[in-house]
């Protein structure tokens, strides 16, 4: 169990609770509390706006086929991760596992990267750092 679960951060007060303890960022770093802690899950995992039908629904309709990749015949999966930041913002997006040419690494990476903010994850009803993966399928229609 992380550290971070053990205690309250309620602001001080005269009139906070006996079995309450507050800390202030200096103890916390002191204890181990990792303000900057990327999980891999959450209590509460980030969501997209809309929830995952409208994710996959807005990687549907902001994906850009690659010339290079229809003149090429190349299909495939781009695995894909990425962090959702506290504020809801993806940063590093990084292909776990890619298709060799084409320009489908790049254009998962794009739309990743063009996605709005999300709602970010929760410890604790804090919000945390958390790393997500997802696959975008390319595949041709003949």
């Amino acid at each position: 169990m992380m550290a971070s679960t053990a205690f309250s951060q309620e602001p001080k007060s005269s009139s906070a609770p006996k079995d309450t303890v507050t800390i202030d960022s200096e103890i916390e770093e002191l204890i181990g509390i990792d303000d900057s802690q990327i999980f891999n899950m959450a209590e509460q995992m980030p969501a997209f706006p809309g929830g995952e039908k409208a994710m996959f629904e807005f990687i549907r309709l902001n994906v850009r086929y690659p010339d290079e990749a229809i003149e090429d015949r190349i299909e495939g999966t781009v695995f894909l991760s990425f962090i959702i930041e506290k504020d809801g913002m993806i940063t590093n997006v990084n292909v776990e596992r890619g298709v060799n040419g084409g320009g489908l690494n790049e254009e998962a990476v794009r739309v990743i990267k063009s996605m709005p903010n999300w709602h970010p994850a929760r410890n604790d009803a804090k919000q945390v750092r958390v790393n997500y993966r997802l696959p975008i399928k390319f595949k041709l229609t003949s």
